[in-house]
């Protein structure tokens, strides 16, 4: 009933909001996001009708921008509440940009609708002139809320990010070395300087211990690095004024544009040197006697060649990727942080370096001392023990603690074990077990007589995308798809792909005559959070399993033995459990 009276907005990302063709089709996000930044601050022509021998369809200023287009959106959003979907079609209605309008409308809001990386990034909140000074924070769905924080503030780079960006500094650094003053030379011999001792680390670790990866504090690494004396915030300070990284991918992507002539050939003359050129030429030709006369199929032959030579040479093409240099200054940021809040995992093997954030707190802290009020609400929040532990050591004493009853009536639901399959073997999908013949079949069966018998939708919720992947091609190969298919329609969930899939889903149970359909989910995906099956949408829920990470894993470890350090023996079993 408060919807027409309340200034609500909605953030998303530039995958949701963008309606830039040129900009939607690419297919990573970070390219995504570096292509609107390039076409944003493109400046117009000042005369449109004269077009620039260089300049192409990719590196014109986006027409979405254009400010009356985003006020108008602006203000519609504002005076009217939508969500993301709606805000998108609208922008692609209007000719608008509804990721700029949803942002240039946050200091007019007074309800801010935002995912966490929005929200628990205070970079990501200051650049949105986000402030929580005297705010209402709710976090819904928040029982992953501590997976999320470390997630969010964790970084990882592997060898080939840091080759691409040694090549792209050092670039960038000779084409400009003459107009850089000494202390930005200094700043950038000093990143390209860290980046080949990285380099030089993995290079090292995967001679001398090839097959094992190992754990050390962020000051370990920079002491093995020899970069220790490197004064990192100084240097993360310069990238962020100078804003290093765009300037580099912007060099690096003009670079990938232009020809280049190879090391055979000389470099496209200019209009001076082909007059000098000719002139010299003209003084051979007088001073040798005159030749025979050529035929002509040799003088077109000679053309030819020479018009082959004046031609750029051919570059193979390339799949676009995004920019190494952001991931290289995040990771940089980690190591900045307090040395036992977190470690670096270093995998020889991959040629990975990923920072692993232990402990929350600090992160969250400034959310917990600006905001007026918390609200962590979520279905599956007990035990909230770790979480108070965590989170909200410093203010315990204004913690309450709210508990409420299932939506659904306990006579609704009937929750049971399923120990032995449909031929009596016992199951077993521990991460060794789960890929066998053996229980691929007793899956595959299990899964075919419960669609016989569950009217409506049949959920099927599996481990991994991997595993998934596995079990679909077992169906198929084993013709049980085929058996499924004649009584309900078959749907598998795809990595980054669930709203026309759920809606497909739901088209497919409402068709009358139906015999419902069975949908192939992975817990902690998209379909697995937020959303309601009700009624024929979920007659039947399978989970496959537990999905328990792997314990071996040096991350968990990790997380583990910091738990029990800070919380008391048992404490990292109960967060693995």
């Amino acid at each position: 009933p408060h919807g027409q009276s309340v200034r609500c907005i909605s953030l998303g990302s530039r995958q949701q909001l963008c309606g830039n063709p040129q900009v939607r089709r690419l297919k990573h996000v970070g390219l995504m996001n570096e292509r609107c930044l390039d076409m944003a601050t493109k400046k117009s022509r000042p005369n449109p009708s004269k077009k620039s021998r260089l300049s192409t369809e990719a590196n014109s200023r986006c027409p979405f921008k254009a400010a009356p287009l985003v006020e108008s959106l602006r203000d519609l959003a504002l005076n009217e509440p939508l969500d993301i979907e709606e805000l998108a079609n609208e922008g692609a209605a209007c000719g608008g940009c509804s990721y700029y309008a949803s942002r240039s409308a946050v200091e007019h809001a007074q309800l801010i609708l935002l995912p966490y990386q929005l929200l628990l990034q205070k970079s990501a909140r200051n650049q949105l002139g986000i402030s929580l000074k005297g705010s209402i924070v709710i976090v819904d769905e928040a029982h992953n809320l501590l997976d999320s924080v470390a997630q969010l503030h964790g970084s990882e780079i592997n060898r080939q990010q840091l080759e691409r960006a040694k090549v792209q500094i050092s670039c960038y650094k000779e084409h400009f070395q003459k107009r850089f003053n000494t202390k930005n030379l200094l700043k950038i011999n000093q990143i390209i300087f860290i980046v080949r001792r990285l380099l030089k680390i993995l290079d090292q670790r995967k001679e001398n211990q090839p097959n094992s990866s190992s754990m050390m504090r962020t000051y370990e690494l920079t002491a093995e690095g020899d970069f220790f004396n490197i004064d990192l915030c100084e240097l993360l300070d310069f990238c962020a004024r100078t804003r290093f990284a765009r300037k580099v991918q912007g060099h690096a992507d003009r670079m990938e544009r232009e020809p280049r002539p190879s090391e055979n050939q000389p470099p496209v003359s200019t209009a001076r040197s082909l007059i000098l050129q000719r002139l010299a030429s003209e003084q051979k030709q007088k001073e040798k006697p005159k030749p025979v006369k050529r035929k002509a199929e040799d003088i077109e032959d000679k053309a030819e060649e020479f018009q082959e030579q004046q031609k750029p040479p051919r570059k193979p093409v390339q799949e676009a990727a995004p920019s190494p240099i952001r991931p290289l200054l995040a990771f940089l940021e980690t190591l900045t942080s307090n040395a036992e809040d977190g470690r670096i995992l270093l995998d020889p093997v991959g040629g990975t370096l990923k920072y692993i954030l232990l402990d929350p707190a600090e992160q969250f802290a400034d959310i917990v001392e600006e905001a007026r009020s918390i609200v962590i609400a979520g279905g599956t929040m007990q035990p909230t023990q770790e979480l108070k532990e965590q989170l909200f050591t410093s203010c315990q004493d204004r913690l309450v603690e709210r508990f409420y009853n299932h939506v659904v009536a306990d006579d609704a639901v009937l929750p049971f074990v399923i120990s032995n399959g449909p031929s009596g073997a016992s199951l077993s999908y521990k991460f060794a077990h789960r890929a066998s013949p053996e229980m691929l079949q007793e899956l595959s069966m299990l899964l075919r007589n419960l669609c016989q018998v569950v009217p409506g939708g049949v959920v099927c919720f599996l481990p991994s995308y991997e595993y998934l992947d596995k079990v679909y091609k077992y169906l198929e190969q084993s013709g049980t798809l085929e058996t499924i298919r004649c009584r309900k329609s078959v749907f598998r969930e795809i990595s980054g792909s669930a709203e026309q899939l759920l809606d497909n889903y739901a088209l497919a149970i409402k068709k009358p005559a139906s015999g419902g359909a069975l949908l192939l989910s992975v817990v902690g995906g998209k379909l697995s959070e937020g959303l309601n099956f009700a009624d024929d949408l979920g007659r039947a829920v399978l989970v496959v399993g537990l999905p328990y990470s792997n314990r071996q894993s040096p991350e968990l470890g990790q997380r583990m033995q910091h738990l029990d350090a800070k919380l008391g023996p048992g404490a990292g079993n109960e967060y693995y459990e």
